[in-house]
């Protein structure tokens, strides 16, 4: 009996760390080419759709810009057994930590997964890859920042990129010394032509409302409702539809998050327009072409991405100053047009450039 007992510990042990041992080999096998391509760390597996976006616009971009199919090492893996990373990944790989919105208070697990790799890898060449900057201002919000910034400052070889003006002014203001980088969200370097199966010319037919449920929702019911309102009435049609960029039920998998991003642009297309308050909401409305009102959330990631791809006139941010009428007006006098990420390129030249000096 205690032999059996010992086996099935032994069985129940190694499946469920075989997702690990099957990395960890992954990592082993790839030891030489990561000295070339260097590792992007951090990759999700939740079910975040921008993240899943994010990600694939990582991929694209090293494969377009650089020639690089780079090694990965997705979140999960980070959060356990970070120490024997250490065994396969020398000083010398060059780190590429995935972008998004952890840095700061609002999501401290994910930020977690980034302390971990900084104290994991203090010595290499790490490249924080597009994030939000964003702190509470109370005790709370101080005493993140100043850990994080001494975390930062331990890091001998470390560049932080951010996506929007705001985050690099709160970088230069409160961590001197910090080399930050102004560069655009990662999803606005994707286009139509990434996606195989998108479908731009179905039939378009009412709204979609593409709203937040989390920390980071501001938007008062009574403010969609009025937008909804205004644009139903200029669009002379009542459907209202409703959807989110999270899927609460499962996390995407490497494998699907290609078909998943796909069916979400899918569904923006199939609409005349798209009302939301989530960032990647309004940058997957603008790859599809589809007219979007943009309200903002508890930070600053929507006005401040907005900028990198405000030439398109067929997306607007409405906050409280401006006008409904005024923004719906807009969007549908431009409807019809096609997105252009002409305004991100000069970033994504410097991140390219940024990257390349390491590896290539």
């Amino acid at each position: 009996k205690d032999q059996i007992g010992e086996i099935y510990m032994i069985k129940t042990l190694i499946l469920k760390n075989l997702g690990y041992i099957r990395k960890y080999m992954y990592l082993i096998k790839n030891r030489e080419k990561m000295q070339k391509t260097g590792i992007l760390i951090g990759e999700p597996n939740h079910g975040n759709i921008g993240d899943a976006a994010i990600a694939i616009a990582e991929h694209k971009f090293l494969e377009e810009q650089l020639g690089i199919d780079i090694v990965t090492l997705p979140a999960r893996f980070v959060e356990r057994h970070t120490w024997s990373y250490k065994k396969v990944i020398s000083e010398e790989t060059v780190i590429l930590f995935h972008g998004g919105g952890v840095i700061g208070t609002l999501w401290p697990r994910n930020l977690q997964d980034l302390i971990d790799c900084m104290h994991l890898f203090p010595n290499n060449r790490i490249i924080i890859m597009p994030q939000t900057v964003f702190f509470s201002d109370d005790d709370n919000g101080e005493k993140v920042r100043n850990q994080l910034y001494d975390d930062f400052k331990s890091c001998n070889r470390l560049t932080l990129c951010v996506r929007e003006k705001h985050s690099y002014d709160v970088v230069k203001k409160w961590m001197p010394g910090i080399d930050v980088r102004l560069m655009p969200d990662m999803v606005t370097y994707l286009q139509d032509y990434h996606f195989l199966d998108l479908n731009k010319k179905c039939n378009k037919e009412g709204i979609i409302c593409c709203m937040r449920r989390d920390v980071e929702k501001v938007v008062e019911k009574d403010m969609l409702n009025r937008v909804i309102s205004v644009l139903s009435k200029k669009l002379d049609n009542d459907i209202v539809d409703y959807t989110d960029t999270v899927l609460d039920e499962r996390g995407i998998r490497e494998q699907e998050r290609m078909q998943v991003v796909t069916d979400k642009l899918n569904e923006f297309a199939s609409h005349q327009c798209v009302i939301t308050d989530r960032l990647h909401g309004m940058v997957l409305a603008a790859i599809t072409d589809t007219p979007c009102i943009a309200l903002g959330c508890n930070n600053y990631k929507i006005q401040g991405v907005y900028e990198w791809i405000k030439n398109n006139k067929f997306i607007y941010f409405l906050d409280a100053e401006k006008n409904i009428d005024d923004a719906v007006d807009m969007v549908i006098k431009h409807a019809g047009e096609s997105y252009s990420n002409i305004m991100t390129r000069d970033g994504f030249a410097e991140l390219k450039k940024l990257i390349k000096q390491e590896l290539c």
